[in-house]
């Protein structure tokens, strides 16, 4: 990842490939999903290349995205957690507030107009 020039790799995670449909979109969602939560770049990555590194290994295109609770489960059964989220605490635990705080904002904006 490059940002004002300054390079960041991330590593990603080894899987026997059955199926590389809908990988790359996989992890375009999972990296906009924590980027959007306000993680770090660092835990952007860890969790775009878990959802990645995941649907490569299922068969099936999108049907085989994982969800939010397989994706907690695959990070740690790797050993990796992120850096800004209590280890006790699912990575994804924070996301879910921020966008449920943001949808309540949304809803109350809507009403206004």
């Amino acid at each position: 990842m490059i940002r004002n020039d300054d390079r960041q790799d991330y590593r990603g995670f080894s899987m026997e490939a059955v199926d590389p449909t809908g990988a790359g979109d996989a992890f375009n969602a999972g990296f906009l999903f924590a980027y959007l939560a306000g993680w770090s770049l660092a835990d952007c990555a860890t969790w775009a290349n878990a959802c990645g590194a995941m649907t490569v290994g299922r068969p099936g295109g999108s049907g085989a995205f994982p969800s939010r609770s397989e994706v907690e489960a695959f990070i740690r059964s790797k050993g990796r957690v992120g850096k800004q989220q209590d280890a006790e605490k699912p990575m994804f635990a924070q996301a879910a507030q921020k966008g449920s705080d943001a949808r309540r904002r949304a809803r109350r904006g809507a009403r206004r107009t």
